[in-house]
């Protein structure tokens, strides 16, 4: 098969994801805009059957200050994520991810702060086509579900506090995309997925607003302890839903370009150093996305 052929699947792909996009176009306060299968597990199926990971990543963003008009509001998020991928079969991937997240909201008013669990991610990802060969590729779908068990009923001096500082959604989100992979060489690597999201409404009324996630990579390697990579990361969400309120300073779309490297250590064990720099943004209301840092150590067993 020839590259233009592969070209054309991956933009079959893309066109695919967006099939499955929730109506409207919004970005929630602190939505992630990366494929966590993808951060944990980059080759062909079947070839590492248990993959461990320790991400560390940081997410911010700035908006104007509810209760201050003049003023801003930064949100900042801190988040740590125990994640594991299992392959019970050759076209099989489950993947699991426990995040812990540090949020602050700073404003004229003042600093808030607060820690906890988030709501843990569990993810079903089944090839539908493999071919092996000079170039070995795959097309796969993607199920999963965003469990409510993170914690998103913590209170500040007596009051629950605002929902952008509880560290869980207090809801299930569900996800199906597409995903699609080609080792064009030993040395270079091609992958792009698309996935819709549907949040549920919390015990407070709380809608976080659906989203389409979109990523496509370019990886090649450097070295046989390094390799780099190119990524297209894309949102697009619906506001945010209190109560039947929309939340004008939520939602919309935003693309960001993410150079990344990853460091063989030897063995099994592999550092991920990632940015995602937001190029453009089509943002509801008036707020801004941060660049958000991302690092991750993998284990391969």
């Amino acid at each position: 098969m020839k590259l233009h052929s592969h070209a054309h699947a991956a933009l079959g792909l893309a066109l695919a994801g967006l099939m499955l996009a929730p109506s409207g176009a919004r970005a929630c306060s602190m939505c992630h805009c990366s494929d966590p299968v993808y951060r944990l597990v980059q080759n062909q199926f079947g070839l590492s059957a248990i993959r461990l990971s320790l991400e560390m990543d940081q997410y911010a963003k700035d908006q104007v200050a509810e209760g201050f008009p003049s003023g801003r509001e930064t949100e900042t998020e801190n988040r740590v994520t125990l994640a594991a991928a299992w392959s019970p079969l050759p076209a099989l991937r489950l993947v699991a991810g426990v995040p812990l997240v540090a949020r602050t909201i700073q404003d004229p008013g003042g600093t808030n702060m607060m820690k906890g669990f988030s709501d843990p991610d569990l993810i079903a990802q089944y090839a539908i086509f493999r071919s092996s060969g000079e170039r070995p590729q795959w097309i796969a779908v993607t199920g999963g579900v965003k469990t409510s068990w993170g914690q998103n009923d913590r209170q500040l001096d007596g009051v629950r506090a605002d929902e952008h500082l509880q560290p869980g959604t207090g809801a299930v989100t569900g996800s199906a995309g597409l995903a699609y992979s080609l080792e064009q060489s030993r040395l270079t690597h091609w992958y792009t997925s698309a996935q819709g999201r549907w949040s549920g409404r919390n015990a407070s009324g709380y809608h976080y607003g659906n989203a389409l996630v979109a990523v496509a990579s370019c990886q090649r390697g450097l070295a046989s302890w390094l390799s780099a990579a190119a990524e297209l990361n894309f949102r697009v969400t619906d506001k945010d839903d209190n109560a039947g309120v929309l939340d004008p300073n939520t939602g919309g779309s935003v693309l960001y370009i993410t150079p990344r490297v990853n460091l063989a250590f030897g063995g099994p064990m592999a550092l991920q150093l990632g940015a995602q720099i937001p190029i453009v943004q089509n943002l509801y209301g008036d707020q801004n996305e941060h660049t958000n840092f991302l690092t991750g150590l993998v284990i391969a067993l």
